[in-house]
């Protein structure tokens, strides 16, 4: 059996993904991995809707969470030298 194809994460493991290759809590991650994963949470933060007020709490931290990895990235890119 072979490994499951990292592109079948889900949100919140894809930014455990992210997270755990920019702290070297796992193998690093391919720039063209992590710039696939970043453009895909960019676009579910961007398709983000208003949540059933039942869920709201719930929805609000994986917001929470995709917006805080998307900040970790975008510091960790403004240190890597050009």
């Amino acid at each position: 059996m072979s490994a499951p194809d990292r592109y079948d994460l889900d949100i919140l493991a894809v930014c455990l993904v992210l997270h755990m290759s920019h702290t070297g809590s796992s193998d690093q991650l391919s720039g063209e991995e992590e710039a696939r994963y970043v453009a895909w949470l960019r676009q579910r933060l961007a398709e983000w809707h208003a949540p059933h007020p039942r869920t709201q709490r719930f929805d609000g931290a994986v917001k929470a969470l995709v917006e805080a990895t998307l900040a970790e990235i975008d510091a960790a890119d403004e240190l890597t030298p050009i």
